[in-house]
């Protein structure tokens, strides 16, 4: 009777066993809410979450959806080979402000003006982009990453990472982030968070562009160049030379030349032409204010971050 009950025991066991085994979070693996197939693409398990995916100019994938850590929708720039890698680019546009009074964040897509799946391909990135879209003046922006609370902005920051990932189904240990005009309140606010919680989920960028977005506010993009410097990272900042950033704050441009001068050689920055140039310089370009990601300039940044033996010259 006693091995009669020991051998049905076993039996249940092994019934039971894959079942509870399937649901423990083994070493290493993020956790994905049960929501994410590991063998299925990027785009099939977008589709299946209800993100609409379009197919952009270049011929990559588009998502536009929903992230529960993020109120507004965003949009996924998939690699071709419909794979996410462990670095993720994340851009934040300017004000969706445009001839004729308000728009909506589709203005920043609109006449090239964020082929970001083009500047992808151009730059023979595999890299996932990210762009998460955000109301009016960039008042979404403003709401979630605040130069006021710090704490705050870096807690949501880790919610919209750990959103991502959780999407994505891996893992991300390099973050880059750039920003077009007002995009700069974010990334301004975000560098501040850095450097007051540095084991905060912003240690993990290591990369910033700025195309035509400082207005003044150097103190703020200064307090990420050391970070970048540790990270082995880029630093790329354009300005328009038609553009409201070179004269906007008291010594905008002067300030950031000033502090290369003193860090002269600190961080690479790519010139057209892919060659790494002194970081004693600002760059400045003639193109207008909107056209600035344009011709080469976004996929300059994202080709610098590709190039890792230009980054740790």
């Amino acid at each position: 009777m006693v091995l009669r009950r020991l051998i049905f025991t076993c039996f249940a066991i092994q019934l039971y066993f894959p079942f509870v085994w399937s649901e423990v979070v083994k070493p290493n693996q993020v956790p994905r809410s049960g929501r994410v197939n590991e063998s299925a693409s990027i785009e099939s398990t977008l589709a299946n979450l209800g993100f609409k995916c379009e197919t952009a100019s270049s011929g990559r994938q588009m998502c536009r959806g929903k992230v529960d850590a993020y109120p507004e929708p965003i949009r996924i720039f998939i690699p071709k080979n419909g794979r996410p890698g462990s670095r993720l680019v994340l851009h934040f546009h300017g004000n969706n402000i445009g001839p004729g009074g308000p728009r909506d964040s589709s203005f920043h897509f609109k006449n090239g003006s964020g082929d970001f799946g083009s500047w992808l391909d151009d730059a023979s990135s595999n890299d996932v982009l990210v762009v998460p879209e955000s109301l009016g003046e960039t008042r979404t922006y403003d709401t979630l990453f605040k130069r006021e609370a710090l704490k705050d902005t870096a807690k949501n920051f880790s919610l919209l990472i750990g959103g991502l990932e959780d999407l994505l189904g891996s893992r991300i240990t390099e973050i880059a982030i750039s920003g077009h005009s007002a995009g700069y309140r974010a990334i301004g606010a975000l560098g501040l968070a850095r450097a007051a919680h540095p084991d905060s989920d912003l240690g993990r960028v290591s990369s910033v562009a700025l195309f035509d977005a400082v207005y003044g506010r150097t103190n703020e993009v200064v307090s990420w160049l050391p970070h970048i410097k540790n990270r082995a990272g880029v630093f790329y900042c354009i300005y328009a030379q038609n553009g409201g950033t070179v004269t906007s704050g008291p010594g905008d441009q002067r300030s950031l030349n000033y502090w290369f001068k003193k860090n002269e050689g600190l961080i690479p920055v790519p010139h057209a032409s892919d060659k790494a140039v002194s970081a004693l310089s600002v760059m400045t370009t003639t193109a207008d204010h909107m056209d600035v990601l344009k011709d080469t300039r976004y996929t300059d940044f994202l080709r610098l971050l590709q190039n890792d033996k230009l980054r740790k010259k």
